[in-house]
């Protein structure tokens, strides 16, 4: 796995985040592969991820190689649906797929949402088909929790359309027994 760092999502990091959404590989689960037009990162996504650090330890982070390169994001928040659950996420660019930075990411942001927010439960959702990101999300622990259905909207224009999701989840004493496990293992 390639070194990475973290650091908070910034209004500087608008020509990365257009960048990244118009990809229609990295878009394809997201719009059905559509780019987010620019002024929709402006004015409306942008705006809306800075908004999520509603605490310290909370938010989206931007991932970033030693040479500062914008690798994508991740984000841990408040549940959309379930508000006392932590919510992880992730986007990255295709050059850093398939490396495990999305996996190493998201165990940083579930130790935070467990060790040092005292959450009691992480989740994640995806569209079924897409394996990639479910990989992910096994790989930290969570497991499928049940179906649901994203619901259908406009958003500045673009309509995003009812489409079905699985939610995965993780329990704090079910992260803290692996990590015990884990421990036990390297030592």
């Amino acid at each position: 796995m390639r070194p990475f760092t973290l650091r908070p999502l910034a209004e500087t990091d608008l020509d990365a985040l257009v960048a990244l959404d118009s990809d229609p590989e990295v878009m394809r689960f997201i719009n059905g592969g559509q780019a987010t037009p620019r002024a929709l990162c402006a004015e409306v996504l942008l705006p809306r991820m800075l908004a999520q650090a509603t605490q310290p330890g909370l938010g989206f982070f931007a991932v970033e190689s030693p040479d500062q390169a914008f690798m994508g994001w991740v984000h841990l928040r408040l549940d959309t649906f379930e508000p006392a659950w932590a919510e992880l996420g992730y986007r990255l660019a295709r050059p850093w797929w398939g490396q495990g930075i999305a996996t190493a990411a998201s165990r940083l942001l579930t130790a935070r949402a467990f060790d040092e927010l005292g959450f009691d439960v992480v989740s994640a959702r995806a569209m079924p088909e897409n394996g990639a990101s479910r990989r992910v999300m096994e790989k930290v622990g969570l497991r499928e929790a049940g179906r649901f259905v994203f619901p259908g909207r406009v958003l500045a224009g673009l309509r995003l359309q009812e489409v079905p999701g699985v939610l995965y989840t993780l329990r704090r004493e079910d992260w803290s027994a692996r990590e015990g496990e884990a421990n036990a293992v390297s030592l």
